[in-house]
């Protein structure tokens, strides 16, 4: 399944907002938890968010968090990830809690341990170990088309057994000589006819009983061959097999017109228009949970061995995820501020920055005080119309 192009580019379509357009807020008054989550969770969507993503397909996914000092400083942070194929893995819960607090590695007969164990899942709701996956309401359209017997069979089918006839070939009874052998001329007219391909010729050669009229081509030969026709691909065919393909989509949560449209608003051929927000929204709580597997199983960990801590007597802070529709610039103050116009604003910014360095140029400072200074009257005061 998860060979299908169409199945291929609906994970994309999910996977690739939550990669790189996700954005996070770090709550706490502390600078240095502020400094160290927002470095930790940096490295994280760097090096393991899309391999951790592939529970989107499997239900769940489980990797090994290799770590070593960073360059210059004493913290211990993600520079590698192993993946472990969901099914090689059995996992090993907390007998109070019935928490993941481990992996067992079957085909290695090693055990995994936290903070080096990471597990995520998908539709948790369905099983809190092994998720559901997100292709489960594809399947039923995917089988429409690719098994045995489906829809792309039948379209390679019709395109070997009658996309074209191949003609006729009509030959006279008796015997040719080719070369000074004498061969049988149905036998001659079969290996003629199976070697007959796109774009080969045909030579016949004409008796002096055949007969050639020229103006308007007719053939009077003892050997003639009559053309085959190109057949229609019937109908409702093609258009079935993009209907499945579409529904494959939409069983994954992938609307059609995120695929076929753009813009402000997705609309298409189906005559519905979709909101941005919509899409989004439907990816909005992928992000959500992987930020929060990510703040229990990897910061969290990671700033008790930074700050070499208990949990329960870290500085409190609180990791919030941004919206993925959400537009967000910088102000002239450095703060970031949600948008309405990003690309206005941003346009608008820079004209600010240009007119502020032509305002603070000595050039520009020494001709304004000349100007001034040849006309002391003038300063403060308005011109009136008479």
């Amino acid at each position: 399944m998860l060979a299908s192009p169409k199945i291929q580019l609906g994970l994309k379509v999910l996977k690739g907002p939550i990669i790189t357009k996700s954005r996070y807020e770090v709550k706490t008054e502390s600078a240095e938890v502020e400094e160290l989550v927002t470095k930790f969770l940096d490295r994280f969507f760097l090096l393991a968010a899309s391999s951790v993503l592939e529970a989107i397909e499997w239900g769940y996914s489980t990797h090994e968090f290799i770590y070593d000092y960073d360059i210059g400083t004493k913290d211990l942070n993600l520079v590698d990830i192993q993946r472990y194929k969901p099914t090689d893995i059995a996992l090993k819960t907390s007998v109070q809690t019935k928490e993941v607090v481990g992996m067992h590695v079957k085909p290695l007969k090693i055990d995994i341990m936290r903070p080096k164990s990471f597990h995520f899942v998908h539709n948790k709701n369905y099983n809190r170990y092994h998720g559901l996956s997100g292709l489960y309401g594809s399947f039923l359209p995917w089988v429409e088309e690719w098994a045995i017997g489906g829809l792309q069979d039948i379209k390679k089918l019709w395109f070997a057994k009658n996309a074209y006839s191949s003609g006729i070939l009509y030959y006279p009874s008796g015997s040719s000589v080719i070369n000074g052998v004498t061969y049988q001329n149905d036998v001659v007219a079969q290996q003629i006819a199976n070697k007959m391909a796109t774009g080969h010729i045909i030579t016949i050669r004409l008796e002096e009983s055949s007969k050639v009229d020229v103006a308007s081509g007719e053939v009077n030969s003892r050997w003639y061959f009559e053309k085959g026709d190109v057949n229609q691909v019937p109908g409702g065919l093609m258009e079935a097999i993009e209907t499945s393909k579409m529904d494959q989509l939409e069983g994954m949560g992938v609307l059609t017109e995120v695929i076929q449209s753009g813009g402000e608003g997705f609309g298409s051929s189906t005559g519905r228009s979709i909101p941005v927000d919509i899409f989004f929204a439907t990816i909005q709580e992928i992000l959500n949970n992987l930020l929060w597997a990510a703040d229990r199983q990897f910061v969290l960990p990671c700033l008790q061995m930074a700050m070499k801590t208990k949990a329960d007597q870290l500085p409190p802070y609180e990791i919030k995820s941004i919206p993925l529709n959400q537009e967000l610039v910088i102000d002239e103050n450095g703060e970031v501020v949600e948008s309405d116009d990003a690309a206005g604003d941003m346009a608008r910014g820079e004209e600010a920055k240009e007119a502020k360095k032509i305002q603070d140029d000595p050039n520009v400072k020494k001709a304004q005080a000349k100007g001034q200074a040849k006309n002391p009257g003038n300063r403060g005061q308005e011109k009136v119309a008479v």
